[in-house]
């Protein structure tokens, strides 16, 4: 065995890789200080964009609404946003350290070609078996980054509908109407459409009588709306004062006017139904009829019904007669001529007529 030769310039050397190998380090530690910087701009860049989109084109009061009614979707995807930049800045550290340690042993004269050899290898490998699952993930992180939605969110997804039950890096979990549980690839989101965030339009129908007068019904309704936004606990879910949009359509029985109310993201419910009760009490109280059925009224008329009662009991009477003569013989009585019809007063006996005694 040929003992280790030490060459005569070894310090020299061993300076050289010493001084590189810290270049190395210091480089890698610029390089994250960098990248950290970046991804922490990138978080709060993306909280900027979602408050910027929240309350653009509204007025100071719709902003100042929309913020306090979705505080907790704000902290909520910050904090999401927050850690999902802490994984992506360790997952950044390890590869990092990786090259760093691979960088070192290769200044140190150990072969690291096969290592990187069978790494590749198996990295290309795994890409190949694994695309739909790597899409996934990948979909996943952009998904939670960009803060589309969120647990609670009622979103369309892929053209479902339903409550978000749980964000993964794999999977979205949403439940329907029905209860019926959806699971949605993250990598097969094409389409997201959020109720939850921004603000909703509601268009509520009030339906009239076709003979009031829509002027009068319009003020009224303009009335119903300026009490319904003066009150602390309904201006607080309203972004602006409703609009009453007046009359819409109409037919033959009825009128339908239209008022339209702004309220934070998925909260315009209760605020349609207050806005309809309001209205249908107000327009009540004030003698404004709702639309019925048309119902032809006629005056009951003594004549036709006697003349009925009187053509009915003539029917009777002529029905009994046959009765009697279908009962009796077929011989007709003394005195009447052969295929004559016995009259009436033959066929009922008077009751003052008495009879002949020898």
């Amino acid at each position: 065995m040929t003992p280790a030769v030490i060459p005569e310039n070894w310090q020299a050397i061993l300076t050289e890789k010493t001084l590189y190998i810290l270049v190395t380090i210091v480089c890698a530690l610029i390089l994250r200080w960098v990248v950290h910087k970046a991804i922490n701009k990138a978080i709060q860049t993306a909280a900027a964009s979602r408050r910027k989109l929240a309350g653009a084109g509204l007025a100071d009061r719709a902003v100042a609404v929309l913020a306090k009614a979705q505080q907790g979707n704000q902290d909520r995807a910050r904090q999401r946003t927050e850690t999902l930049g802490s994984v992506l800045a360790s997952v950044f550290d390890l590869v990092l350290v990786i090259v760093v340690a691979l960088m070192v042993l290769s200044t140190l004269g150990l072969s690291v070609g096969p290592a990187i050899a069978s790494a590749g290898i198996g990295g290309l490998a795994l890409g190949f078996g694994a695309q739909s699952l790597v899409k996934d993930l990948i979909s996943g992180v952009f998904l939670i980054f960009e803060d589309q939605f969120g647990v609670g969110d009622y979103v369309t997804i892929n053209g479902v509908q339903g409550t978000v039950l749980k964000v993964g890096f794999r999977v979205t979990q949403l439940q329907d109407a029905s209860g019926e549980i959806w699971y949605i690839r993250n990598g097969e989101v094409t389409k997201v459409g959020n109720q939850t965030q921004g603000w909703s339009s509601s268009y509520v129908q009030i339906p009239v009588g076709i003979t009031e007068d829509p002027f009068k019904v319009v003020r009224i309704l303009e009335e119903v709306v300026a009490s319904l936004d003066a009150e602390p606990e309904w201006r607080e879910q309203l972004l602006e004062t409703p609009t009453v949009l007046g009359l819409s359509n109409f037919n033959d029985r009825v009128m339908n006017f239209t008022v339209m109310a702004k309220s934070p993201g998925n909260e315009q419910w209760s605020v349609e139904r207050e806005i309809r009760a309001r209205a249908m009490t107000v327009l009540r109280e004030a003698g404004i009829r709702s639309p019925g059925l048309l119902v032809e009224t006629r005056p009951y008329d003594v004549v036709n019904v006697e003349e009925h009662s009187l053509t009915r009991a003539t029917k009777q009477d002529s029905l009994l007669r046959r009765r009697r003569r279908r009962q009796e013989p077929e011989t007709a009585p003394a005195g009447t001529p052969a295929g004559a019809e016995p009259s009436s007063d033959d066929e009922r006996t008077q009751p003052d007529e008495k009879p002949n005694l020898p």
